[in-house]
């Protein structure tokens, strides 16, 4: 998918280990007579700024993490549409307006050894000049608010993807997780309004102003830290899964030889057969599924699966090959959706990702 969801799942999990460790000092502060005197002032100083280090890190994750996609999402977009003018026209529109309000922040801190006058003036001739995509991602992530839903729905029209929360809803890891956690239906979960289904982030960065101003005066408890940990990490799991498929529908509408012709479709319709020719397949690869159809619950018309279990005869693969000489290699799919025969299908190779 993209590296900056696995550098953001990394660091997450290296909070968590940082804050369980600090559970286990606590306990051995508290247990052992020879620090008694220690323990009872250090322990609850301790449990102040841990809370204050939590609060802070967790908003500092998301909020790179939310930077770094959609930089991320906007160098990708701009190898694949190397003619400016193929770009969205929503990039196109705020290109200008965007680029110039940057230039008067580059003597910022965050800007220094980052980006320079010199390379946002030559990305503006070369996409305006010369019609070239050469975008300055920085751009498009500049924001004056916290990273309220509302906001984070604002960066990403930025950049083109619509209907945003409608589509972080239908994300699957989203949606298990809030249907698991508050015990809904699907039927409860589509009803669930959006101050409802983003109320622990709203409450995340409620916390990230107190703490930023010096309020240490209502401070949570682990479980609610540990809690907010797990929102975030299917928030912006989440966030990934809209943003590739939203680079996916471009890609496959560009790359005709992506394609692929499904002969037939087995067990429960999880299950594609078709012939590779001149190309390669394997298990870290993804399978994409153009869906016309126009369930209302999905607002997307792409779906993808990764290759779960790949057969060539009797045999199982890792990786399959084929030179292109002949028909080719037949060769059966097992997929984690459902799809059917008239669909439209793609295999995007997990290195063009």
């Amino acid at each position: 998918m993209f590296f900056s969801l696995e550098t953001f799942l990394s660091n997450l999990d290296d909070f968590v280990k940082y804050y369980s460790s600090t559970e286990a000092i606590h306990a051995f502060l508290n247990n052992n007579k020879f620090v008694s005197q220690f323990s009872e002032y250090n322990v609850t100083t301790q449990k102040k700024y841990e809370y204050l280090v939590a609060v802070i890190s967790l908003y500092g994750l998301l909020e790179r993490f939310i930077e770094d996609i959609v930089c991320e999402y906007l160098d990708k977009l701009s190898r694949l549409k190397t003619s400016y003018s193929e770009l969205p026209d929503e990039i196109q529109k705020n290109n200008i307006s965007l680029s110039a309000e940057l230039l008067t922040k580059l003597g910022y801190k965050r800007y220094v050894n980052i980006i320079t006058k010199e390379q946002v003036i030559s990305s503006l001739h070369e996409c305006l000049r010369e019609n070239k995509s050469n975008l300055v991602g920085q751009a498009f992530v500049q924001h004056t608010a916290n990273y309220r839903i509302d906001e984070i729905v604002n960066v990403f029209s930025r950049i083109g993807i619509k209907n945003f929360i409608g589509k972080h809803k239908s994300s699957l890891y989203f949606k298990k997780y809030y249907k698991a956690l508050n015990s809904v239906d699907d039927i409860s979960y589509s009803d669930e309004s959006k101050d409802r289904l983003y109320e622990k982030l709203n409450f995340l960065t409620n916390k990230r102003n107190e703490v930023a101003h010096g309020d240490l005066g209502n401070i949570i408890g682990r479980e609610s830290i540990h809690e907010l940990v797990e929102y975030i990490r299917y928030f912006c799991m989440s966030i990934s899964d809209v943003v590739f498929k939203e680079y996916l529908f471009f890609w496959i509408s560009d790359n005709e030889a992506s394609k692929i012709s499904v002969q037939k479709v087995h067990e429960g319709n999880n299950a594609i057969c078709f012939y590779l020719s001149n190309g390669t397949i394997s298990t870290s690869d993804h399978i994409v599924v153009v869906n016309d159809s126009q369930n209302t619950n999905n607002p997307y018309k792409l779906l993808y699966s990764r290759v779960l279990e790949l057969q060539s005869g009797d045999k199982t693969f890792t990786t399959l090959s084929d030179s292109g000489e002949g028909r080719g290699i037949p060769v059966g799919v097992k997929i984690d959706m459902k799809v059917r025969l008239n669909n439209q299908f793609g295999l995007c190779c997990q290195g063009l990702l």
